[in-house]
């Protein structure tokens, strides 16, 4: 009696918890946050133009744009179950 129910507790899958919607919402928030943060950065260190007249001298668009954009997506790829369920197999 004892080892079928050491059995059955051995055989058991676990079952992967469910995020809250609050939870997910803060993860998507920040993400996008690292990814404005990172866009910046990039812009500043790395491709900021040089010349003070230049347009993107002062505006850092085209690297913030992409990636935040990059950013906000990837935790949907991340946390998509059909995606996980596919891949796991």
């Amino acid at each position: 009696m004892k080892k079928q129910q050491n059995k059955k507790k051995g055989n058991s899958i676990a079952k992967k918890k469910k995020l809250s919607s609050k939870a997910k919402k803060w993860i998507i928030v920040t993400s996008i946050a690292v990814g404005v943060i990172l866009g910046v950065l990039l812009w500043y260190f790395v491709t900021r133009c040089g010349n003070p007249h230049c347009f993107f001298h002062n505006w850092p668009l085209k690297e913030v744009l992409f990636f935040g954009i990059f950013f906000a997506l990837m935790p949907f790829a991340f946390f998509n179950e059909d995606l996980y369920k596919k891949y796991k197999q």
